[in-house]
Order: C-alpha cells, then structure tokens, then sequence
C-alpha cells in the first residue's frame, strides 16, 4: 500500500515516517509534502494509496487539500495536533484521526483499517457507490427508517433498510451490527463513534451505552429493576445512568410503548 506524508513540520514528518518504517511494514512511503500545494503535486504525480496529513499547514491547509482532490478513493488519516478538528476531519470522510505526537499503537490501528479498506476497493468495485449511499441517505425518503444503508464487511457490501437497523455494538476500532434479516450480526471496521455521528440526525438511533448504539423502534420492553432495554431480536441491552431520561424520553417522543 503506497503513501505519502503532508505536514510543515519537518520533525513531524520524520517521526511519522520512522515509525511507518518500523510498524508498518504493508505500507511504502512514496514521498513527503511541507504544505498543501507541494502535496496536490505530490498527490497527483503519486496516486497514493493512504495520505498521512496535517491541518494546519501554510499555502494551502488540509481541508483545502481535501476539497481539490474530491472525489477520491485514497484513504485520509488526519495527523494534527489539535482534537477540535475532529469532527470536521470525519464531516470529510477521513479513516482516521492521530493526535501528534503519534502514538506506535494507534498508528497500527489505523493503517490496519486503511488496509481493510484498500482491500475492499480491490475487491469490491462498487465501493464509491456504497460511500454516496452512506454520505446522501438524507434525500432517500421523507420518512428517515426508509432510507437505504450499506455495511462493508472484508468480504461483501450488504445493502439494507434503516428501520432493519436493530443495534451496532463497539469492538474497539470496529463494530457489529445487527440487521433484523441478518442472522449473524456484521463485523464492519468502523468503530461505534463514527456511526454515532453518521445517525445524529435520526432520532429514533440513540447510543444509550458506551458500547451499544440502537434502534428505539427495535425496543420491546424497559426492564426498569435491571436498567434494561428488552430488543426485539431478545438482547439485553444496558442503558447507562446518562442516558436514561433521554432514552425514555425518546422513546415517548416517537411512541414506542415500553
């Protein structure tokens, strides 16, 4: 897998590069930008497989960066050292988001997910078409539960229906979903935050744990002695003390009766 690095700061780099060197061995540096423009050339005379890049860089910064080369197929990890861009780094679809100074360990975790997916890219050519159906559901339906949804497993894209959304259970970096057609929940390297952020504007998924994100309409009972949510396919699903009164208050709203 071929990559390249877009910062200023040249300890950064270097620092990235070394620890590519020494925990990434699937992935070979192609060549190393010190602002967004010289990156665009570095870019388009590369076509890299993963690009490395940092937020705040002169000439041209990594959301412009991003806004030239749209659409894209390389996979994004953001490297900055400031967490308030988080949030738009995904509104880009970025795979990632490192804190500098880049930690060995979440560097392995993100290069292993870039790998999962440039191995879904190499297998599956209708992996553009999966990204417009997740980035432009909103326009799918008025009503929300019909609008269509796509999970990419290693293997396979499986095309559903939000209202057969049930739940997404964390697995660190990853997650398993349960459709209500599918017997054996999905294992999909995306971890639970980035589909809590996908579903904000749908009411009716709510992340009520740490771990658990759920369809309120898929809820059959509240066990109130146990702080329980009874779902449809049998799970016992905690809801944590922060997410109670909201939770209940949710499910009045769209008039689950539990």
């Amino acid at each position: 897998m071929n990559a390249i690095i877009i910062d200023d700061e040249p300890q950064a780099r270097e620092m990235l590069a070394a620890h590519l060197r020494d925990f990434c061995p699937q992935v070979q540096l192609k060549g190393q930008a010190e602002d967004g423009r010289k990156g665009l050339e570095l870019f388009r005379y590369t076509k890299p497989d993963l690009v490395f890049l940092d937020v705040e860089m002169p000439e041209l910064d990594g959301f412009g960066f991003l806004n030239r080369i749209q659409p894209t197929q390389s996979a994004i990890i953001f490297v900055t050292a400031w967490q308030q861009y988080a949030e738009r780094a995904f509104d880009f679809c970025a795979l990632d988001f490192l804190r500098k100074p880049v930690e060995p360990t979440r560097l392995v975790q993100a290069v292993h997910r870039a790998t999962e997916r440039h191995l879904l890219l190499h297998t599956q050519g209708q992996y553009q078409m999966l990204l417009e159906l997740i980035q432009h559901q909103s326009a799918a339906a008025a009503d929300k539960r019909n609008h269509r949804i796509a999970f990419a497993t290693q293997t396979e894209i499986v095309y559903s229906w939000m209202r057969n959304l049930v739940r997404v259970d964390a697995d660190t970096n990853f997650s398993y979903v349960k459709l209500a057609e599918q017997q054996q929940p999905l294992h999909i390297a995306r971890s639970i935050g980035e589909y809590e952020r996908q579903f904000e504007d749908y009411p009716f998924l709510l992340r009520i744990h740490k771990s658990h994100l759920v369809n309120l309409y898929h809820v059959k009972k509240f066990l109130r002695e146990d702080c329980v949510l009874l779902m449809t396919d049998g799970l016992k699903i905690p809801l944590s003390d922060a997410k109670r009164a909201e939770t209940l208050r949710r499910l009045v709203e769209l008039g689950v009766e539990v």
